[in-house]
Order: structure tokens, then C-alpha cells, then sequence
């Protein structure tokens, strides 16, 4: 039961409400993956995530998939686990955003959507926005989102920015 855990999708997140702690399971569209149980005879079926979406978006995609095949997705708004670590107060590091272009984008391409694309875009400028207004590695955070994109429109995928030599 995080904020982002579950989200509505039309063509794009969609927050809305979170029940109080303690309440009935909700549905979503969309989740990510943090302490999510996966009903095993799914697996068959849809097969796993998507290793070429590396570390951003396989969550989104593997539940679009499995919408696409009958299934329904439920959050428990209930603490069961504990973080390992604690979400990173400034905000992710630029190669994090190389991958959120690229994954996102490589989606969007593959279920050919006009609506997912224009949301993808109008996503992509408020982050080119934020990163100018913070002023701290706006070239770095800028190219890489570019880069992501595309290497997205040439197919390019998997671990390519390895995270380790970034840090």
C-alpha cells in the first residue's frame, strides 16, 4: 500500500484515492512491483516480465498484459512488508530517467497507441521542465532521456547504462 502502488490506466497513470490503511482490497489497472503476488498459473498463460524493460516499466507492461488476458489486479491496503530501503527524497538519478524514456516509450511502440504516445511526450517535457528549473546535472538528466528515446525507436533494449559506474 504505497502511493504509486495502484493506479488506473488510460493510456497513462492515473492516481485517485487511496483507501485508509485496514480497508478492503481495491482494483487497479496498474502496479508496481513492490511485495506483489503473482498467481501462478498465470506464469503459463502470459509468461514473465520482460527482461528487455530492465529495471523501469515491467510492471506496467506485465499488468497491461495480463488485463489484456481476462486478469484483474488487487491492492491489499495493508503494511505486510517492510522497504529495504527508503524511497531517495531528491529524486532518482539521470540514469534512471534514460530507462524510464526508453522502456516506456519501447511499450508505447509495441502496442502501437496514439494516446499512450501523446501522454509519453507531454511526460517527457515536464521532466526536461523540472530538470532546468533544479539546475543540478540538467545536461546529464536531458541526454540521457533523449538517449532513451532512441535507442526505444531503434529497438534498442536491456541493461545498456549499467547503474553501478553511475553511482
Amino acid at each position: 500500500h504505497f502511493p504509486f502502488n495502484g493506479a488506473l490506466w488510460r493510456n497513462r497513470m492515473v492516481l485517485h484515492d487511496l483507501p485508509p490503511v485496514g480497508s478492503p482490497p481495491y482494483p487497479t489497472d496498474i502496479m508496481v512491483f513492490k511485495g506483489t503476488l503473482i498467481a501462478l498459473d498465470m506464469v503459463p498463460e502470459i509468461g514473465l516480465p520482460h527482461d528487455h524493460y530492465f529495471l523501469m516499466n515491467e510492471e506496467y507492461e506485465y499488468c497491461l498484459r495480463a488485463s489484456r488476458h481476462g486478469r484483474h489486479h488487487y491492492v491489499v491496503p495493508q503494511p505486510l512488508l517492510r522497504p529495504l530501503e527508503e524511497e531517495p527524497p531528491s529524486g532518482y538519478p539521470a540514469w534512471r530517467g534514460y530507462y524510464q524514456a526508453r522502456n516506456q516509450l519501447a511499450m508505447i511502440l509495441e502496442h502501437r497507441s496514439p494516446g499512450e504516445l501523446w501522454w509519453w511526450g507531454l511526460a517527457q517535457a515536464k521532466f526536461v521542465v523540472a530538470a532546468l528549473r533544479r539546475r543540478q546535472e540538467v545536461w546529464e538528466d536531458i541526454s540521457l532521456r533523449l538517449l532513451g528515446a532512441w535507442h526505444a525507436l531503434r529497438g534498442v533494449t536491456g541493461i545498456t547504462i549499467d547503474p553501478a559506474k553511475r553511482a
